[in-house]
């Protein structure tokens, strides 16, 4: 018997939005790096690149924790 929920698992849109920042800002710096050793980017539009990743995983880990759980 069902106790706590039955249902299918609700859907949070700020806590998808929040994850999604926060996946973004993990997945920026490596690709960024990969295109610097290219010479595909500058050395400055890499560390551009570097401090949007880092403000998007903040701002996404901010959003995730105001979202209701």
């Amino acid at each position: 018997a069902c106790q706590m929920s039955c249902g299918p698992v609700p859907f949070f849109p700020m806590q998808a939005a929040g994850k999604f920042l926060q996946l973004t800002g993990l997945i920026v710096p490596p690709v960024s790096i990969f295109a610097q050793l290219n010479g595909s980017i500058s050395t400055k539009e890499m560390l551009v690149f570097l401090v949007a990743a880092a403000c998007a995983f903040w701002i996404g880990r901010i959003v995730e924790g105001y979202s209701v759980r």
